[in-house]
């Protein structure tokens, strides 16, 4: 698990802290100091979240990586040793007070810290449980989500089908209903025409003519071609003849 951050530590007399040795991201004295090539100061953890996001120097956007980091040397680092601090745990109980550059050997034995550290480790691995089980909720909404998508891609793919398969199948039967009002168009045409009487022969100078209502008594079309002498054979020749 990784380390819980160090409580920054306090200045004794923030008023005497050079600003150019206070950290302008947290606003605090460094506990580990770094320089990028443009001569600024930031915490070692700061300024490393910082060039993580974007390789310029925070304060005058010049160009910067975490490779060009220094520590610090010679006057500065002698100026910055001088700063006078009180422990980060000073208000649960610490009353440490010292130099900032013996402050990081000071929490490795401060009680009050290693209590509170304690409990913030226990803490953290609360919330990291909880963080994990909220990911395995995740992953399971995940997967729930993906196979609805699926589904419902499949369901939208069926429904285009069945779409396309009526609207053929309204095609077919629309051609249907064209076909047969041409077709019922024709035989009423027929009908129209035949209804009058079709001649079917002549005796004595006399034409004679078979209604349409006459031939359908004498049953199928099919007997227009017979002899009409035929046809006066089955039929009696008061009943289906008439002179025009």
């Amino acid at each position: 698990m990784e380390a819980p951050p160090l409580p920054p530590p306090v200045a004794l007399r923030e008023d005497n802290v050079p600003d150019d040795l206070i950290c302008s991201i947290c606003m605090t004295v460094p506990t580990e100091p770094l320089l990028t090539p443009c001569d600024h100061l930031f915490c070692r953890t700061c300024i490393r979240q910082a060039l993580g996001n974007q390789n310029l120097c925070p304060i005058d956007r010049q160009p910067c990586s975490t490779n060009q980091l220094r520590p610090l040397d010679g006057l500065i680092s002698r100026v910055w040793g001088g700063i006078q601090v009180k422990c980060g745990c000073h208000e649960s109980g610490c009353v440490w007070t010292g130099s900032i550059a013996d402050y990081s050997a000071h929490l490795e034995s401060c009680s009050v810290y290693s209590n509170s550290n304690s409990a913030l480790r226990r803490e953290i691995a609360r919330l990291k449980e909880q963080l994990e089980e909220k990911d395995e909720e995740n992953t399971s909404l995940q997967t729930r989500l993906n196979e609805a998508l699926r589904n419902n891609e499949r369901n939208e793919y069926r429904y285009r089908s069945t779409l396309d398969e009526l609207n053929a199948m309204r095609e077919k039967l629309n051609a249907a209903e064209r076909r047969m009002r041409r077709v019922t168009e024709s035989l009423q045409d027929a009908d129209d025409t035949m209804g009058a009487g079709v001649s079917v022969g002549g005796v004595d100078g006399v034409t004679w003519a078979v209604t349409m209502d006459e031939i359908k008594r004498l049953g199928s079309s099919t007997d227009f071609g017979a002899n009409i002498s035929d046809i006066l054979i089955h039929y009696n020749q008061k009943d289906i003849l008439r002179a025009k």
